[in-house]
């Protein structure tokens, strides 16, 4: 297997544009006050539908949500190079985050206007490795468990019509508490 090396990147100072990290933040969703009205399938239907702004750490990373629906989300994001380790292959960072921003999401699909959550515990597998070829990973979203305050839910990425990770994690439910 032959290694495949981009080429070097110039010095920092000759980009014209700051990387992404050092720009303004653009595309924030949850202004004080701005979606306490909103149920958190709503929400999430109005940024699927381009009505709200997608999140600014969704644009940072390509994330785009396809679809929304009680109890299950689909995400999805390209295996782009900037999310390559210094092997080749999608660093396992970015695979826990993609993962755990649709189990999180699914979970918002069944909280009421004005509740707020947080996660409480995450646990990724990582399956096999995934390469930097451009072409889409999805992530789905369900909830394997929808407590009253505590929920279960899992995020399961698939790239090439393979499994390449899954997570599981809970949230807790905070009625009242999103501004």
């Amino acid at each position: 297997m032959a290694l495949e090396v981009a080429p070097p990147a110039p010095p920092d100072d000759v980009f014209v544009v700051p990387d992404p990290y050092a720009r303004p933040v653009t595309g924030v969703v949850n202004t004080p006050g701005g979606t306490a009205t909103l149920t958190g399938l709503d929400l999430l239907r109005g940024v699927a539908d381009g009505v709200l702004p997608r999140p600014p750490i969704d644009r940072l990373f390509g994330v785009h949500l396809v679809t929304a629906q009680s109890r299950e989300v689909v995400f999805e994001m390209p295996a782009h190079g900037w999310l390559a380790n210094e092997f080749g292959t999608v660093y396992g960072g970015a695979l826990a985050f993609f993962a755990t921003s649709a189990a999180s999401a699914a979970v918002q699909t069944i909280a009421k206007a004005g509740t707020g959550f947080g996660a409480l515990d995450l646990k990724v597998n990582f399956l096999r490795p995934t390469n930097t070829d451009g072409q889409t990973m999805t992530a789905t979203g369900t909830i394997m468990h929808p407590g009253g305050q505590l929920v279960v839910s899992s995020g399961v990425i698939t790239h090439g019509g393979k499994t390449v990770a899954i997570a599981t994690g809970t949230t807790a439910l905070h009625p009242g508490a999103r501004a």
